[in-house]
């Protein structure tokens, strides 16, 4: 398991050499399912979708991620393609408001995903 703040930052590595960094993850709000994992990739403008089930977890360590494609074979996979309405960034619910049936209760913190690339639980900060 990790959570969305977690991946943040942690190096994908292609067959063939590093090709960036978790930026973000996007998540279906119907089924909860991770659907993609946004890399940056260090040049201007320019990121790829990356979907979970081209991590290969058992080569895959702390703060990176190595994935069964190639740098050629993620070239196709733009953020372009992402605007479904049912996707939703991670990092942008971070820190929305969380409202029970009597009132604000906290923000979001942060979401564990589990193994399987499912959102799990939503971490709530109810300091505020």
């Amino acid at each position: 398991m990790s959570t969305i703040r977690g991946l943040r930052g942690d190096d994908v590595a292609a067959r063939d050499g590093v090709v960036g960094s978790v930026e973000d993850v996007v998540f279906d709000q119907a089924s909860w399912a991770v659907r993609y994992l946004v890399v940056d990739t260090g040049a201007p403008g320019r990121r790829l979708l990356v979907p979970p089930a081209a991590v290969e977890r058992g080569l895959s360590g702390k703060h990176k991620l190595r994935l069964g494609l190639t740098a050629e074979q993620l070239e196709g996979s733009t953020v372009e393609q992402a605007d479904e309405e049912r996707l939703t960034s991670g990092t942008e619910v971070i820190g929305y408001g969380i409202e029970a049936r009597d009132g604000a209760i906290g923000e979001v913190r942060d979401f564990v995903v589990d193994d399987d690339w499912t959102i799990r639980d939503v971490v709530v900060d109810t300091r505020t």
